[in-house]
């Protein structure tokens, strides 16, 4: 970030407050973006970690969407169930990650 930008607010009189809500926030939005977006992403996919740990745990009470899935069509032999719960995931996460996107790219400035 351009420390010109400060120094102008501040000779403006901008307050520390509207400082960080009106400049310092805007300007981080790129970036918060894709923190989220990629912690949003690794949630859904957390598959790996449940299954190599817990395995869904006692009374399944660290199953994740996915192993949920995974278990429904490999270990019950439901592949039609599985599959169905599969893109009923896939365009739930979608929705999810189009409206996040839409979100904060609206709160976006140019520098």
């Amino acid at each position: 970030m351009n420390p010109g930008i400060l120094e102008a607010a501040r000779i403006d009189g901008a307050s520390g407050f509207s400082l960080v809500r009106r400049i310092l926030i805007p300007l981080s939005v790129p970036a918060i973006t894709v923190c989220f977006f990629l912690v949003l992403a690794w949630c859904f996919k957390s598959f790996d970690i449940v299954i190599s740990l817990t395995h869904g745990g006692r009374f399944r009470s660290t199953q994740t969407v996915a192993l949920n899935i995974y278990e429904e069509a490999f270990r019950y032999n439901n592949y039609g169930l599985g599959t169905a719960k599969s893109l009923l995931y896939f365009v739930i996460v979608g929705c999810i990650t189009v409206a996040q996107v839409a979100f904060t790219r609206r709160m976006e400035v140019e520098a």
